[in-house]
């Protein structure tokens, strides 16, 4: 069965170079441009880009929807199934052995990440100010945190932590990527307040229960599949002291009750304001404040602070 790409924008090119490093090739793209941009060189190597009526011609084909909109996404994909041809999430196609879509769509985020985030990583260390800003909600809630012992999680390169380490008396900075917990490690190799953690990218298990004052997380927990999100709201009731508080920057994407990491907006995965809170209370975390807010889209994402009674 051939593979297709829907898509030939730069989401579609990195989907592309995860297939191919996983061994799966890919035909061609299919794409709404394609009389005008009738192929794309990735890495030197050329690959045709075909219409939707020459994608309907393919005998035998599944397609992998690469949109950045995730409403478009599910335009497309419902577009595609109507004319009987199969769609497949990217996760399930590479990781065929693995027994469920949560499972699946959590190691693509990582794998994603791995190989395709290096640029943003440095362009992240420029825009800071979306955070610490004086007039950002974000340093509203953040300043309300007991710092005595603090969770970063999904720290990545650490890029927040020089903005608050002055403060805390001990860091506990957590990731779901070795590699993104040795960058650190080396980066702050003079601090002696701060522990490291690789962990399995839905738990906590290394923290001691009542341990930690505070936990924070700023633009990862916008990927997570929701399940992932109600784990860790659970494993945050369990290590924070009576009294302590965590701030959550997630996803307020409904676009589509079946948008994922590599289909929604921005990389958004189905989570919501209202949601977000039902999962806290589920959890036994108390909502103190929340604020929706802008991203790449208006009110793509939420802050939500909660406090352990």
């Amino acid at each position: 069965m051939d593979t297709v790409i829907y898509g030939a924008g730069i989401r579609g090119q990195k989907f592309y170079d995860i297939l191919k490093n996983h061994g799966i090739l890919v035909k061609c793209f299919c794409d709404i441009r394609a009389e005008e941009i009738l192929s794309v060189n990735i890495n030197g190597e050329i690959v045709p880009v075909i219409t939707y009526e020459k994608l309907l011609e393919i005998d035998l084909c599944q397609v992998v929807v690469g949109i950045a909109n995730g409403g478009v996404c599910s335009e497309i994909s419902s577009k595609l199934e109507n004319d009987k041809i199969k769609v497949v999430q990217i996760g399930s196609l590479l990781y065929k052995s693995t027994n469920d879509i949560v499972s699946s769509n959590r190691k693509f985020i990582k794998d994603y990440h791995l190989r395709e985030m290096q640029d943003y990583f440095i362009d992240a260390e420029n825009n800071l100010n979306i955070f610490w800003d004086e007039a950002s909600d974000f340093l509203k809630y953040f300043n309300m945190l007991d710092l005595t012992n603090v969770v970063e999680l999904a720290c990545g390169h650490g890029r927040h932590v020089n903005k608050y380490k002055k403060n805390a008396n001990k860091i506990i900075l957590v990731d779901i990527l070795e590699d993104n917990i040795e960058f650190c490690k080396k980066r702050f190799a003079s601090e002696d307040n701060i522990d490291y953690y690789v962990n399995s990218g839905c738990d906590l298990s290394e923290i001691d229960s009542e341990s930690i004052t505070s936990l924070f997380t700023y633009d990862a927990m916008v990927h997570f599949e929701m399940w992932d999100v109600f784990s860790y709201l659970k494993e945050t009731k369990r290590i924070l002291k009576n009294g302590g508080m965590a701030l959550f920057h997630h996803s307020n994407n409904t676009e589509s009750n079946n948008v994922t990491f590599a289909t929604g907006t921005a990389g958004r995965n189905y989570m919501s304001k209202d949601l977000f809170e039902y999962l806290c209370n589920r959890a036994g975390l108390n909502v103190v404040e929340q604020k929706v807010i802008d991203w790449s889209s208006p009110l793509l994402d939420c802050i939500t602070l909660v406090s352990k009674l």
